[in-house]
């Protein structure tokens, strides 16, 4: 069950990271929505670090 917590964590990262690189190329994405999907990245990092701590 940790495994999948962490996979899913490192995904939500890595595809919001995605998602405004290929949103800012396209011209389609303001600042505001940009730090928002980068929060939820961050978050999702959170949390898989405090999974680890938990350990």
């Amino acid at each position: 069950m940790k495994n999948i917590l962490n996979t899913i964590c490192s995904a939500i990262a890595l595809g919001t990271g995605v998602a405004v690189i290929v949103l800012n190329i396209l011209n389609s994405l303001n600042i505001k929505e940009a730090i928002i999907l980068l929060a939820i990245g961050v978050a999702a990092l959170g949390l898989k670090g405090l999974d680890r701590v938990r350990e």
